[in-house]
């Protein structure tokens, strides 16, 4: 029952709600934190789409961080650890330690996976 998943559809109605976060703002500030939360669910629908492509365009690899880091810089600990990870592992982006600890111990608190993976990087 319900809507068929349809990631093209889901990707450009994020996209919208994440070019628009003064809309998100007044719905929720703790769920949406000034866009935070569409901005994540676009970059997570990127991050899905590229890891299962082929062949990654750099240009949607850097949507994807771009929305990542908006997010991440606006608390959200998905974001934080997306990041970590996809630093940590190489995986879409370069691979790079030292940031993939900053943004690991900044979503540590709230992610049980991003204090694990800190923990594997010590």
């Amino acid at each position: 029952e319900g809507a068929e998943q349809d990631f093209a559809t889901a990707q450009a109605w994020f996209a919208k709600a994440a070019s628009h976060p003064e809309l998100n703002a007044s719905t929720s500030e703790d769920i949406f934190a000034n866009g935070a939360a569409a901005h994540f669910c676009y970059a997570e629908l990127l991050y899905l789409r590229l890891r299962e492509a082929q062949n990654s365009e750099p240009d949607e690899v850097a949507l994807m961080e771009q929305w990542l880091l908006f997010a991440a810089n606006k608390n959200c600990a998905e974001a934080q650890y997306r990041l970590g990870n996809c630093y940590a592992k190489g995986e879409l982006l370069a691979q790079d330690l030292a940031k993939a600890r900053h943004w690991l111990q900044l979503a540590a608190g709230q992610h049980y996976s991003a204090r694990n993976l800190l923990k594997e990087l010590a």
